[in-house]
């Protein structure tokens, strides 16, 4: 499967992230295929799901996230 574009992956984003809980994977790469995009991956879903634990409300790039995470984690309370 190629890899999915950035416009890919925000609108698997939005797809996800839409009250009701989120689709599975094939459902959400069904929308996405009705609305012109590239299927995402697994790994893009499960990027999804770390955006929704942290209460992302928009979409950030993998490593965008990565770094803003590894960034709290190292910030000093207090």
């Amino acid at each position: 499967m190629p890899n999915a574009k950035n416009t890919d992956a925000i609108a698997g984003w939005e797809i996800f992230s839409r009250p009701g809980g989120p689709p599975s994977l094939v459902r959400l790469n069904e929308e996405l295929a009705s609305e012109g995009h590239a299927a995402v991956s697994n790994r893009m879903y499960r990027h999804y799901r770390t955006l929704a634990r942290h209460g992302r409300d928009e979409y950030l790039p993998i490593n965008e996230l990565d770094m803003q995470i590894k960034h709290e984690r190292l910030r000093p309370t207090g």
